[in-house]
């Protein structure tokens, strides 16, 4: 079996506006195709299997919140765990605000306004539902921050599963959105929180 070519670089240049900054400067077209039909495919079809096979009737800012949502967390899904974004969202050469703008334990807090839409548009009333997800979102990353970067990996894979089976185990699914909180966990632990070499195309 003949070895794989590999080419690791971890030289980036400034990136140019915001998506550049969210899928990583130098993103290769595959990588953000790949984004994209992450994030497109997936909010629509939540959309429209929700709409036209499931039956389930949501409102207009119910559609709009879970297509934004799937798009969110899908698309990050994909795009954190290519290699421009990699080697952007673990780099540390930036300052001031840019430096703030990536901070990891900033990023998690951030995303605790996801559970809290879930919890105000699709289970009303269901705090225990915001709080436990939350809690676990922060535990999850602040161990893997403290995690060797050898055990990052499975340690993050079992995190999203555990707390896959978790929530699943302790409360009622939301009927369209029951795949909220395991892309939440994939997209900051195994996307965010791993960090990995920037393969580059040979």
């Amino acid at each position: 079996m003949r070895a794989v070519k590999t080419k690791i670089n971890w030289d980036y240049k400034k990136p140019k506006g915001l998506f550049e900054m969210l899928i990583g400067p130098g993103a290769t077209g595959s990588e953000i195709l790949l984004y994209l039909l992450a994030a497109a495919g997936s909010g629509t079809a939540i959309v429209l299997s929700n709409v036209m096979l499931r039956d389930i009737k949501w409102t207009y800012f119910q559609n709009l919140a879970a297509f934004l949502i799937a798009w969110s967390l899908a698309g990050g899904v994909v795009a954190l765990n290519t290699s421009s974004a990699k080697r952007y969202w673990n780099s540390y050469r930036e300052e001031g605000l840019t430096m703030l703008f990536k901070s990891k334990p900033l990023i998690v807090l951030l995303h605790l306004v996801l559970p809290l839409i879930v919890v105000l548009m699709f289970r009303p009333g269901d705090w225990s539902y915001f709080t436990l997800i939350s809690l676990y979102l922060v535990a999850g990353a602040a161990i893997l921050l403290l995690m060797p970067l050898y055990l990052k990996r499975p340690v993050a894979i079992a995190l999203s599963l555990a707390g896959y089976f978790a929530e699943i185990s302790l409360f009622e699914a939301a009927l369209g959105i029951e795949w909220f909180a395991v892309l939440l966990f994939l997209k900051i632990f195994n996307g965010l929180m791993v960090q990995e070499e920037p393969y580059r195309p040979v």
